[in-house]
């Protein structure tokens, strides 16, 4: 039971952190960036409609799907977190503390 119920409170906390990741991204960042956040958002959800639909389909197909979404989610915040660190990569000056050149 205890399994379970940490199961459920992880996949909650990725689902938060997800959302709110995709969501301060896809307001502040403009142009590749945003397509680029907005990417795992949309694998996310084709996954989960690939399970509806396998689901539908037939009922056995996904017994697992708790964890196929367990699973999912955390690449999907590993991605979202990664382009965080590229995009600040990106945009630090590097050159801030170099000595200059005679």
């Amino acid at each position: 039971m205890m399994l379970i119920s940490i199961l459920r409170w992880g996949t909650i906390g990725l689902a938060l952190a997800f959302a709110l990741l995709v969501a301060n991204g896809l307001w502040q960042w403009r142009g590749g960036w945003r397509w680029a956040i907005a990417a795992p958002l949309l694998l996310l959800v084709g996954m989960v409609g690939n399970i509806a639909i396998g689901i539908t389909l037939d009922p056995t197909s996904h017994n697992l799907w708790p964890f196929e979404v367990l699973i999912w989610l955390a690449m999907a915040v590993g991605v979202a977190g990664l382009l965080y660190l590229v995009r600040w990569l990106s945009r630090r000056d590097w050159n801030r503390n170099a000595p200059e050149k005679a």
